[in-house]
């Protein structure tokens, strides 16, 4: 939590000292709202964690609670990176880059088995969770005016899970990854109420099979930015993301979920 007021702080005085620079933007006609090539965020998010994880052998695996079994922090403030390039009036991409990675230690209250391998209750476990998530979308505004558009699309999700299990004393030392695209469908909406003062939502997911990997996704956001300058601005936003797959892939074998309530704080860049 700390480490998101920090970014709050930095964020908010970044955000004065260009309000008060003599930027050439005032030079510049307003870039009207929808109008924007570019836009780029970047900023600190606090989240909520909750996830698990089951590492199958021959015989099978355990389910693990990550944060009550093995306690990993379930708060954590990290940093992200997004953007939209709109191609036409009509036509916008999207890309968004997520990294979070965790670590922690508890003596197992139960017995647990993770690829085939039994760890007796009173062993001292080790565990490490790095994810890191990435997205590329496409959409369409099929209602667009002035004061807002309204949008659908389609996109992928790539998610890189990688957990480490380690116990010194008892001889473990467990590595598994995996690395999983997941397609999904998205609903958005944009309102401009001023052009300074933006508010965004956004709905994307989808549950299917693909190959040997059984997952599926939803993401739900909604916030709003404001344009301090022609070019730069701020934004706070709220997002719920969910996802889970079972997959048999490479030597990964089981399942993995995360989900997540995200608090996001962030400057813009429009151009």
């Amino acid at each position: 939590m700390a480490q998101f007021t920090r970014a709050v702080r930095v964020s908010l005085t970044l955000a004065g000292a260009l309000a008060l620079a003599p930027l050439a933007g005032h030079a510049q006609s307003w870039i009207k709202p929808g109008e924007e090539t570019m836009l780029l965020r970047v900023g600190g998010l606090s989240s909520r964690i909750d996830s698990s994880v089951r590492l199958d052998g021959n015989r099978g695996g355990t389910g693990i609670d990550l944060e009550g079994d093995t306690g990993l922090d379930g708060n954590r403030t990290t940093y992200f990176l997004g953007g939209t390039l709109r191609v036409a009036p009509k036509h916008r991409f999207d890309f968004l880059y997520d990294e979070n990675s965790r670590s922690g230690s508890r003596s197992t209250q139960r017995e647990y088995v993770i690829d085939d391998i039994v760890i007796p209750a009173g062993t001292t476990l080790s565990a490490e969770n790095t994810t890191r998530i990435g997205y590329l979308g496409y959409r369409y505004s099929f209602l667009k005016n002035p004061t807002g558009e309204v949008a659908a699309g389609v996109g992928m999700y790539g998610g890189n899970f990688q957990y480490k299990f380690q116990s010194g004393g008892a001889g473990i030392n467990i590595d598994e990854s995996t690395t999983l695209p997941l397609p999904v469908l998205s609903l958005s909406g944009d309102w401009y109420l001023t052009e300074r003062m933006f508010l965004r939502a956004g709905v994307n997911g989808l549950k299917l099979t693909v190959n040997d990997v059984d997952g599926s996704v939803l993401v739900a956001n909604v916030g709003g930015e404001y344009q301090i300058t022609n070019n730069f601005g701020i934004g706070l936003s709220f997002e719920y993301f969910d996802i889970e797959v079972d997959a048999v892939k490479g030597g990964f074998k089981g399942n993995a979920s995360l989900e997540t309530s995200k608090a996001l704080i962030y400057l813009t860049g429009r151009f």
